[in-house]
């Protein structure tokens, strides 16, 4: 390349304009040399000058350090002044060294580019992440919301599972009540006494848990409705209402008088109340000349004879006895039942006749049929919690789909990130390497005007 067409390569693009040497040499550089008084010209050449074959006019001799030191300004305009550039592409030393210049510049630029090119880079980065962070947050509480929604549907599910449980439990003990009342006949006494802590057991099954799982019992003690579990069933007002049974056994003998007689069906006894929810009554016993009231209760055991019941209508007639050294009293009603229907052994006779143990044959059988229905009415609650579960969990796997591929996402924009940075400070160097071979092509071409000169 010729020095007096020199092609300058910019960061930012190539702009070629033709270099003029002379132009910016200074007045006295262009003048004719001059004696420095001690008879000494500053020029060895002492001829009248030198024709320029470009222009033909005549060049005096001028004095190469001082063109040397020009040419650095002409490169860097601000160096010949002591200032420092302004360009985007960052300032350059005060050094007006020519052959120094050019690879201390390129070394400052490249890094003043690196360093610009990197903090806007960390920005960018910052910007990705916030922009991830915020939508994670807000997958994240939506996912929350759902989990909470997911515990609800689980208890039920758990109540669903502890209900199927207890029925197990109630059919294997009804099985052991056929046992019980078939050797009934050689022990009546303490096989009804084994019959009554089966119907206990049963009843334990069907009220161990409590109302707000209990599928299987927690009825209300007054008008028996069954007990119905509820749950969220999803983000918004929806809620899922599973309608329970009872698969224990309970009664109570509304008297003629309008009081009550209700039964404690794990002590097994029954007590007289002046009404439903009423308070419990007493009654005066005497012990020789000590006087006491205790409450009207008697026990399964030996304090209750059944009389006669009518299943048509079921008018009752009982004869109860509180205090063994007192004549029983009779008590006639109409009993009310709920459940599976078994009663207690002295309901059957105390299991001491044949047509009594016939009658509790029969009462199992009836108890077991409506166990099946109660385990149908578990069975439909456990569909129905199974289909809310299978909701919960479509919602969540879709939302943790969101979260993956919006965490795919900002990955992928940190990895473009990156690529765009190492491109555009590859860039960046490549164009100062190119200007730098420029220049170096540049000064070489004039340091051989130079010498030719």
């Amino acid at each position: 390349m010729s020095p007096e067409a020199a092609v300058v390569s910019g960061v930012s693009g190539t702009s070629s304009f033709p270099l003029d040497f002379s132009a910016g040499l200074s007045a006295a550089q262009q003048r004719p040399a001059t004696n420095t008084g001690s008879g000494a010209n500053t020029n060895s050449n002492t001829s009248n000058g030198t024709p320029n074959s470009a222009t033909g006019t005549t060049q005096q001799p001028v004095n190469s350090s001082s063109i040397l030191a020009d040419l650095a300004s002409i490169q860097n305009p601000n160096l010949a002044s002591g200032q420092s550039s302004g360009s985007v592409l960052g300032a350059y030393t005060n050094d007006s060294s020519l052959f120094a210049a050019p690879q201390t510049q390129q070394s400052q630029l490249l890094t003043q580019i690196a360093n610009t090119a990197k903090k806007r880079f960390g920005d960018a980065q910052t910007q990705i992440s916030a922009t991830y962070k915020q939508a994670s947050d807000n997958i994240t509480a939506v996912v929350n919301q759902w989990i909470s929604v997911k515990a609800s549907i689980n208890n039920a599910m758990a109540g669903v599972t502890q209900g199927q449980t207890s029925i197990t439990n109630a059919n294997n003990t009804l099985l052991d009540m056929r046992g019980i009342v078939s050797n009934a006949a050689q022990a009546p006494v303490s096989n009804a006494k084994a019959f009554d802590s089966d119907l206990a057991s049963i009843n334990q099954q069907a009220d161990r848990l409590g109302p707000a799982l209990n599928l299987v019992g927690s009825i209300n003690p007054v008008d028996w409705t069954p007990n119905q579990v509820q749950y969220r069933n999803n983000l918004g007002t929806g809620v899922t209402t599973l309608n329970g049974g009872y698969i224990g056994s309970t009664y109570r003998i509304m008297a003629s008088d309008g009081t009550v007689w209700v039964p404690d069906t794990q002590a097994n006894t029954l007590t007289h109340y002046s009404e439903l929810q009423g308070v419990p009554q007493k009654v005066t016993v005497t012990d020789g000349t000590n006087t006491a009231q205790i409450p009207e209760t008697a026990s399964y055991q030996n304090g209750i004879q059944l009389v006669s019941y009518d299943p048509n209508t079921q008018a009752i007639k009982l004869q109860i006895t509180i205090n063994p050294a007192d004549p029983p009293t009779t008590v006639t009603g109409t009993l009310q039942q709920t459940g599976i229907g078994l009663m207690p052994a002295w309901f059957y006779g105390g299991l001491t006749t044949t047509a009594g143990r016939q009658q509790a044959f029969q009462a199992i059988n009836e108890a077991q049929a409506r166990l099946s229905l109660g385990g149908t009415a578990v069975q439909v609650a456990a569909n129905v919690t199974a289909t809310d579960q299978k909701n919960a969990d479509n919602a969540l796997n879709a939302l943790n789909a969101k979260s993956a591929d919006a965490q795919g996402t900002q990955l992928k924009a940190l990895q473009d990130l990156q690529t765009k940075y190492t491109q555009q400070v590859q860039a960046m160097q490549n164009n100062l390497n190119q200007l730098s071979s420029q220049q170096q092509n540049y000064i070489d071409a004039f340091a051989s005007q130079i010498s030719d000169d």
